[in-house]
């Protein structure tokens, strides 16, 4: 949990955790978000989760997040990259 912790305290980091079905992800994401949260309390996390009916679609967890905008996403990866950043935080200002 520390090394975790410590990955998310600069300003602007962002973490992904990868691993197998009942490996602890989800436990782990909740227990580093709420520790988080106790020392910066106007953070904003998003989560997403893939499915097994996501799974053959690339990016395709991130699709709700990416609904919200009033737009297209995006023509190249980094557009869409950026799209993506800007739903999750809001358009907050000093965030990437």
């Amino acid at each position: 949990m520390a090394d975790t912790r410590a990955a998310l305290a600069p300003d602007g980091a962002s973490a992904i955790l990868i691993g197998t079905a009942g490996s602890g992800k989800t436990r782990l994401a909740r227990e580093a978000a709420l520790g988080f949260l106790e020392d910066r309390p106007n953070t904003r996390i998003a989560r997403f989760a893939a499915t097994t009916a996501t799974q053959r679609t690339p990016l395709a967890v991130f699709a709700p997040a990416l609904r919200s905008l009033r737009g297209p996403a995006g023509d190249t990866p980094e557009e869409v990259a950026r799209a993506l950043v800007h739903a999750c935080t809001g358009g907050a200002k000093g965030r990437p």
